[in-house]
């Protein structure tokens, strides 16, 4: 009886939670913070989509967590690390992940932030409301109810349809589906996607005002960032993680210099340790990746390798 219970339950948990938006892009990854962390964790990565697929320390010999989650910038990296250093222990290595972009001022919409109500101490949360917070962990508790809505709000036939034809969650992924001309597609399409999110029209030219302005913003939080882990006796490692041949060719060292390098020179954070895996030969196979920018599980297992190893032979 139980064992009929819980194939029925699996079953729901795939036709009513993982074909819908919410569970992949809310519940999936908040709920490594929902179910907490052992304590005197020794290595930390913070970081975006990036982090969040290149990060799997499950087959090291360390105590580590993966807390970087989608969308996460900066002011939601510090928000993290303030609500769960506890977790580290002394002299923890923070793992600071960049983007290409990641010195781009943006703010995310409302319904972009709701999952960090889940996760981040009200005391943290900028812009806090309370309403807002009930009505999400409402969603949080009751997932299948909300699931059930939102398809019959959507229509059971679409539902279904959408449910068929999803892709296959990422981080499931153990291989590369992509071949070569689908990766240069892939690249491009990240290129003229970031151009747009950030209002960039050449990546090449003098930096926009708008990203100049955005970028002191950046600035101001990467500082005290890097002041919190000081204070505490954390050591901050900064990592810009590796991406295909197929995009890191449309970074062109002028649009690294602009947007990466002289970010983090004016930053005044030269004295904290920058690991550049951007171009590293160790990470060209485009086999490690399940698309030209992001690291599959066995990409992400490697990485995380070397970056601990890179770091302890420094």
């Amino acid at each position: 009886m139980k064992s009929i219970v819980r194939r029925l339950k699996n079953l729901l948990k795939t036709v009513l939670i993982s074909g819908n938006p919410w569970y992949q892009y809310k519940y999936q990854d908040c709920s490594k913070f929902w179910q907490r962390f052992p304590f005197n964790l020794e290595v930390v990565n913070l970081g975006s989509s990036s982090a969040f697929y290149g990060f799997d320390y499950s087959n090291l010999p360390v105590k580590a967590a993966n807390w970087a989650m989608r969308p996460q910038s900066f002011p939601q990296d510090l928000a993290i690390l303030k609500t769960y250093c506890s977790y580290l222990r002394p002299r923890a290595i923070i793992l600071i992940a960049l983007g290409p972009y990641s010195s781009c001022f943006k703010n995310y919409k409302d319904i972009e932030l709701e999952k960090y109500y889940t996760v981040l101490h009200p005391g943290i949360f900028e812009n806090f409301s309370m309403e807002k917070c009930e009505a999400v962990f409402r969603i949080k508790n009751s997932p299948y109810r909300y699931a059930a809505r939102q398809m019959l709000l959507n229509g059971f036939k679409m539902f279904i349809v959408r449910l068929l034809r999803r892709h296959i969650p990422a981080e499931l992924l153990d291989k590369q589906p992509m071949n070569a001309v689908q990766l240069e597609a892939d690249s491009k399409h990240w290129i003229d996607g970031w151009k747009k999110q950030f209002n960039i029209t050449d990546m090449d030219a003098f930096l926009p005002e708008h990203i100049v302005e955005g970028r002191k913003k950046r600035i101001v939080v990467l500082k005290e960032m890097i002041a919190f882990c000081k204070e505490r006796e954390f050591q901050p490692v900064i990592v810009l993680p590796p991406v295909t041949d197929y995009l890191s060719s449309k970074f062109s060292e002028t649009f690294r210099n602009n947007y990466i390098y002289s970010f983090l020179e004016e930053a005044g954070v030269l004295d904290i340790p920058f690991l550049n895996y951007l171009d590293d030969k160790r990470f060209k196979d485009p086999t490690l990746y399940f698309n030209s920018f992001f690291l599959n599980r066995t990409g992400a297992g490697l990485f995380s390798k070397v970056v601990l190893e890179d770091i302890k032979n420094r």
